[in-house]
């Protein structure tokens, strides 16, 4: 009962047991999970670069109100 070594496409007419569909949704909740805490390292790791890059046009509309 290992992890399927990849994410097979699965036919709209194609009849496969609960079994399979459970495992195949398993993997791709994995997959889903990894791809989501990547990106959330990323981000967290360059939290100030996107935040400045967010922040960048609204310090640009604001500027000449500041002032």
């Amino acid at each position: 009962m290992g992890m399927p070594n990849r994410i097979k496409a699965v036919d709209h007419d194609e009849r496969i047991s609960t079994v399979d569909h459970l495992e195949e949704l398993r993997s791709r909740l994995i997959l889903a999970l990894v791809a989501v805490a990547v990106a959330f390292g990323i981000s967290f790791w360059q939290n100030h670069q996107l935040l400045r890059l967010i922040d960048a046009p609204l310090a640009h509309q604001t500027q000449p109100s500041v002032r």
